[in-house]
């Protein structure tokens, strides 16, 4: 069953259910209000004929007395001890026959036939002489009851056709932002395209145009990641590719030549190890970049930074006989933080202070309203089109001179999905030609 069936069809039964306990409503106050004016009626006639009128005029008098007080479509009659009728209208006599007239003890009302009965105990000095029966006929009260049913039906079925037509209108107007969306799918599903859903800005702000408007969202960021992994594929083919072509050469060289000149095996060694070492680093790297969706995962303690930053420069430093200076605004600076990933982030960062610079690196750690740890050069610099371009992955800003250097393009894109799992912020700061500073920046 469709949704806006199902909105239809609940609507309806709903409002049916409310139409009529509505309707019994209405026709029990109805009722009861026309039966309670009734009682009063009775009940003034009643205690008039009892006023107006001594014992012995009410039981031993004449029909004629009882006239005046009888209702319309009514009758009275005066019963006895014994519930004998000892007076009542000349014309009651059949009244009588199908509704038996009683003597009570107490006041009391009762609906027979279609009669309203009222009996009023009549005393006398305190001693109990007999009853007073008035009846009036209900029949007027029925026939409005009915009519009133009747007006009910007619306007209830009207209301319910007008909400039928209200709801069909009402629920296409909620369900067509839903089938434009369930269409939209389809059509995703079949073309295998990235599409929107058309959303008016004036539009109301309401749930159904936010679900739009999420959609929208969801389908520009999925296409855009599924760019971004269209080129990861094809940056990372290849840059695997290169690598494999050199080797494929130098191993083509070293079968026909290597093995007579010295010369050229040594160069075929080299380039060989060179270009392995190099794909031993793209692969490491690839795998950690496919990994970053779980780089949430930290373990954070306590540490000294200054300390810790002086232990992950020096091997640095030695390795590539370049000096790295650590330069900290105080003796110790404590903090807390995910003391594995921070390494590979200050590694990456200074590997890349040492790749494009050739004078020395200073570490700055400064501590104030936060923490940061600066990795500052002085070398070549990124100009301003390409730092914002510098986090995507195998971006480079020269491919050519990042071939020199061993770059690939991911060190940047992985070091900022690390900065962010551990809680902190990378901010890059550079000038083309004069150097760049690379800030990891945490809450104090």
């Amino acid at each position: 069953m469709k949704i806006r069936t199902k909105i239809q069809l609940y609507s309806s039964l709903f409002l049916l259910a409310m139409l009529l306990l509505l309707n019994v409503i209405l026709a029990f106050l109805f009722f009861s209000f026309s039966l309670e004016r009734e009682k009063e009626m009775l009940e003034d006639q009643a205690a008039l004929l009892k006023e107006s009128h001594s014992k012995n005029e009410i039981f031993g008098g004449g029909s004629s007395i009882l006239t005046a007080y009888t209702p319309e479509d009514g009758t009275v009659f005066i019963v006895n001890l014994e519930g004998e009728v000892v007076n009542m209208n000349a014309d009651d006599e059949d009244d009588a026959e199908v509704i038996p007239p009683r003597h009570v003890k107490e006041e009391e009302f009762d609906v027979r036939e279609e009669r309203l009965i009222y009996h009023l105990p009549y005393r006398a000095d305190g001693e109990l002489i007999g009853t007073i029966e008035i009846r009036t006929s209900l029949e007027s009260v029925f026939e409005g009851l009915s009519l009133l049913a009747t007006v009910l039906m007619v306007a209830s079925l009207i209301i319910l056709i007008l909400s039928v037509v209200a709801g069909r209108w009402l629920s296409t107007l909620i369900i067509a932002p839903i089938s434009i969306m369930s269409r939209t799918m389809s059509e995703i599903e079949r073309d295998g395209t990235f599409k929107t859903i058309p959303v008016d800005a004036e539009d109301s702000k309401d749930e159904l145009k936010a679900m739009a408007v999420t959609f929208n969202k969801m389908m520009d960021r999925l296409e855009i990641n599924y760019a971004k992994q269209q080129q990861f594929l094809s940056d990372a083919s290849h840059e695997l590719k290169t690598p494999l072509t050199i080797i494929d050469s130098y191993a083509s060289l070293l079968r026909r030549w290597g093995m007579k000149d010295k010369k050229i095996l040594e160069e075929a060694v080299e380039a060989i190890q060179h270009e392995a070492q190099r794909m031993k680093t793209l692969t490491g790297h690839l795998l950690e970049a496919a990994t970053q969706g779980h780089a949430d995962e930290t373990e954070k303690e306590e540490l000294e930074a200054v300390q810790f930053c002086r232990e992950v420069a020096q091997p640095l430093s030695r390795a590539s006989n370049r000096t790295i200076l650590i330069n900290a605004s105080q003796q110790e600076i404590n903090m807390v933080a995910d003391k594995t990933k921070l390494e590979q982030i200050l590694i990456i960062l200074l590997d890349n202070a040492l790749k494009y610079s050739s004078d020395e690196i200073i570490v700055k750690l400064e501590q104030d309203d936060s923490i940061a740890i600066i990795v500052e050069d002085k070398g070549i610099g990124i100009s301003q089109r390409d730092l914002a371009f510098i986090f995507d992955r195998f971006y480079r800003v020269d491919r050519s001179r990042s071939r020199k250097t061993g770059g690939n393009g991911l060190g940047l894109s992985i070091a900022k999905s690390m900065v962010e799992a551990i809680g902190a912020e990378l901010e890059i700061k550079s000038v083309e030609g004069k150097g760049t500073s690379a800030a990891v920046i945490f809450d104090a």
